[in-house]
């Protein structure tokens, strides 16, 4: 199920882009506010909507339908010459097979009952986002609601909605809003304001000059945890974390003051946190400046290159390491002993193939390369094919295990055996395996719901304290 969906995730990918309406992030939407006119002398409001349950409450079926149809259109271009043809056939076969295989018939378990979801998205498939987008992308291309003269700004981050709205009134503001973004079997909870509303992480407000501006904003529910100086996080992590959030602040601010309040309060905090305030503040004159001057940059996707990488530790000494000149080293040598082979030119430091290398490796004929040596031929894997001496070696850090890591791990493994001898006990001992009531059954017809009872579904039960089982693992 789960490679089906993010296959269908990665397939819809450009239809989200190419969506003028869907919101990407905080900086796509500042980016996007940054080039926004209003004409001067005109009133306008702040209007937000929030939808009530979005996933739940989205038609699966329709979505489904809809969503295909976007990419069929957008692929084949509205039926190209070949749209028709055995290829093309069977890509689409695979999209619809995986559209619907990734998002329909989900089990859920609960209280060790089983719910087969009959309608709306499941909220933690990887495509659940990017369906739900397309599908209220859909009615706002065929309610045009960016073609409308009241309508300065609209945006949606998934189920969040922001309009900007030329009116006379509040009321006014709402209605024309709610008039034309419209969602089937969706409610939509509306709020509208003159002078400032929250959006995202944002703050959009009205200034005295009635131009509209933002400033970074923080929900109540937010603790404002950073990485305290007491983690043995490296000194370069930690100063990554804290030009980052430079960065987003800048990000969400439209004026200088702004952003320096900001900043200012980002350094208190940090200073809270245990860290030195001479290298906090070292850090910040540093970047301060350049932060705010590429707040609105675009970083141009750079060309795409296939990398391998090199999973190390937070430890000093892979500060004096070079990713580059070990794969120089490894690739380097692979290359020279590759151009030497197609030669037959072997020595002592570039050696032929052993003869007893049987080379059991599974791999179509066509990745395979044919090496002469002592008059027979010898199959061996070509790894040019997979493309591995042209990529790009990095390193990737985690933090190192500690005394939590290993007592979760114990506890982790405790419970995972207190399972194992419930189950052989209470599912597989009749003593313990009693009729359940039949209004506790459930019954499954699987002619009527078009459900395999051929699947398997991990069963895992919470351990009970008067069971024999408990007892026995504490001895």
């Amino acid at each position: 199920m789960n490679p089906a969906a993010k296959y269908i995730s990665k397939q819809l990918k450009p239809l989200i882009e190419g969506s003028p309406t869907i919101i990407h992030g905080s900086k796509d939407l500042t980016i996007k506010l940054s080039k926004l006119s209003l004409t001067p002398d005109r009133h306008w409001y702040i209007v937000t909507g929030d939808v009530v349950a979005f996933y739940p409450n989205i038609p699966l079926n329709k979505c489904l339908d809809i969503v295909y149809n976007m990419w069929y259109y957008h692929v084949y271009d509205d039926y190209g010459p070949d749209y028709d043809s055995p290829i093309n056939r069977k890509i689409q076969d695979l999209f619809k097979q995986c559209l619907y295989i990734g998002n329909t018939e989900l089990v859920t378990q609960f209280q060790n009952k089983f719910y087969l979801q009959n309608n709306g998205l499941a909220m933690g498939v990887a495509d659940s986002p990017d369906l739900a987008n397309l599908y209220r992308a859909y009615f706002e291309t065929r309610n045009k609601v960016l073609e409308n003269p009241a309508i300065a700004f609209y945006g949606r981050y998934i189920d969040d909605c922001l309009a900007i709205v030329y009116a006379e009134s509040e009321q006014e503001a709402l209605q024309k809003v709610e008039n034309i973004v419209k969602f089937n079997e969706c409610v939509i909870e509306w709020n509208v304001s003159a002078s400032w509303q929250p959006f995202l992480d944002m703050v959009l407000y009205k200034d005295e000059n009635y131009k509209l501006q933002h400033m970074p904003y923080r929900k109540a529910s937010n603790h404002q945890e950073k990485v305290p100086w007491i983690l043995h996080h490296p000194l370069d992590v930690k100063r990554g974390t804290f030009i980052g959030e430079m960065s987003r602040l800048a990000t969400l601010s439209t004026t200088l003051s702004v952003y320096k309040d900001a900043i200012r309060g980002l350094v208190a905090l940090y200073i809270r946190r245990g860290y030195s305030a001479n290298l906090v503040n070292s850090w910040m004159r540093n970047n301060i400046r350049e932060c705010w001057n590429n707040r609105l940059h675009i970083h141009k996707p750079s060309e795409h290159v296939d990398i391998l990488v090199l999973k190390t530790e937070f430890n000093l000494a892979w500060n004096y390491f070079n990713a580059n000149e070990l794969s120089k080293t490894i690739f380097g040598y692979w290359k020279t002993w590759l151009s030497k082979a197609d030669k037959k030119e072997f020595s002592v430091e570039f050696p032929a193939p052993p003869e007893d290398d049987k080379h059991q490796i599974v791999a179509m004929p066509t990745d395979y390369l044919y090496v002469l040596m002592r008059g027979e031929e010898y199959y061996i894997p070509d790894i040019r094919k997979l493309d591995i001496l042209n990529r790009k070696l990095i390193t990737s850090r985690k933090r190192t295990r500690n005394l939590l890591d290993l007592a979760s791990l114990w506890k982790k493994t405790v419970l995972e055996s207190i399972d194992i001898q419930i189950l052989e006990e209470e599912y597989y001992n009749p003593l313990f395996n009693p009729t359940p009531p039949v209004e506790e059954r459930m019954d499954i017809d699987s002619d009527l719901m078009n459900y395999s009872a051929n699947r398997i579904l991990h069963l895992r039960v919470s351990p009970d304290p008067v069971s024999r089982g408990w007892r026995q693992a504490h001895w």
